[in-house]
């Protein structure tokens, strides 16, 4: 795997490494609490570090994604900022607005999930041409606009297409194979409203070609945050497959050069069947968390270790663009229905990156992920 000398020694430690990575780990439902379960107010993250009237950034925090400014109210409640709201000290220009907090939400609320026309799940029979529905939630309405963004096989939508996936209406509910389906059973109990988009005219000769979702949404400060994106497809939900698309999103820190990172996942309940590339003729051909990857999975006990580096010599990978995996899996057919969890949770539990200086990246993080 290693082209390049001058991170063999950091790579080399994490292979030298695997073998005790891989050891037994037994799923418990302490795992699954590792996911965060409600919308988190800090009033301890400082907005004049973030915000000012040159630079205006939006603060981190791991397992969650940046909900906006809000003031805290003496009662305990809690209002959304408007820039317009926000006041400034003159000499410095630093944002001095009193009682400022940054809310945070569980991350999982702004990812992807995706339903395909029934009449196009049986492969054998499937139409000429289908759509997807794309779906996303929100922890309230009080965000000026939602959004996807689309790839098509790695080719952005046309301008006048993009205009289509900026959304300004969410629904409490949505109707799905007869029945209502509400955001918080789809995206955990911080959600409350979804956010729908709906690609058509996807023929079928690109049944196996990757689209790529990115959802949005832009706080009422103004602040544009992206959520956990998602590789999906039409074949992913025939009825011979039916994929559990997980994705690996690095959405946090500096530019990397190489690094590794271990996914667990509940084996008891869950098939593992491929990463991206791992099968060109199934359709796993596109992304990779690094662009030279080995992958190491110990299905027995629902363990997949990545390990990798970048190609080029000096070319870190940034994140957030180029870093980037799908997992798939499917419900094993010994596994009766009513023993199926409610939700899965996809937890990162080790994680390590470095520049082509060989100094550790501590700021990078990819997150964990509820289906």
């Amino acid at each position: 795997m290693m082209k390049n000398k001058v991170i063999a020694g950091f790579l080399a430690s994490l292979l030298l490494a695997s073998a005790t990575m891989l050891t037994p780990i037994v799923s418990n439902a302490e795992e699954a609490a590792v996911l965060p379960t409600a919308v988190d107010y800090d009033a301890d993250c400082p907005i004049s570090e973030y915000w000012s009237k040159d630079n205006k950034t939006a603060p981190v925090k791991e397992g969650y994604v940046f909900g906006g400014w809000y003031s805290e109210n003496q009662d305990g409640t809690h209002t959304p900022l408007k820039e317009a709201n926000i006041s400034y000290d003159e000499t410095t220009g630093k944002a001095t607005t009193e009682n400022a907090c940054a809310k945070f939400v569980p991350a999982y609320v702004l990812s992807v999930k995706t339903q395909i026309e029934a009449e196009a799940q049986t492969q054998e029979e499937n139409k000429a041409s289908t759509y997807l529905r794309v779906l996303s939630a929100v922890d309230s309405t009080s965000y000026q606009k939602v959004g996807f963004d689309i790839w098509y096989n790695k080719t952005i939508k046309e301008e006048d297409e993009a205009d289509k996936t900026v959304l300004t209406t969410v629904y409490k509910t949505l109707k799905a194979e007869g029945s209502t389906i509400s955001a918080t059973e789809k995206f955990g109990s911080p959600a409350t409203h979804f956010s729908v988009l709906k690609i058509g005219n996807i023929i079928k000769d690109n049944y196996k070609k990757v689209i790529y979702v990115r959802p949005y949404w832009v706080t009422m400060d103004g602040t544009r945050v992206e959520g956990l994106s998602k590789y999906v497809r039409i074949m992913d939900g025939y009825t011979s497959n039916q994929y559990i698309s997980v994705p690996v999103n690095l959405l946090k820190g500096a530019a990397v050069a190489a690094g590794s990172l271990q996914l667990k996942y509940d084996c008891t309940t869950l098939e593992y069947v491929g990463i991206d590339s791992d099968e060109v003729d199934r359709g796993f051909d596109t992304g990779k968390l690094l662009p030279e990857m080995n992958y190491h999975v110990d299905a027995t006990n629902g363990i997949i270790k990545m390990i990798g580096n970048a190609s080029d010599y000096g070319a870190d990978i940034a994140p957030q663009t180029d870093i980037y995996a799908n997992v798939w899996f499917r419900v094993r057919t010994d596994v009766a229905s009513e023993n199926l969890p409610e939700h899965w949770s996809f937890v990162i539990n080790e994680e390590k990156f470095c520049t082509w200086g060989e100094q550790p990246a501590s700021s990078v993080a990819a997150w964990d992920y509820r289906y």
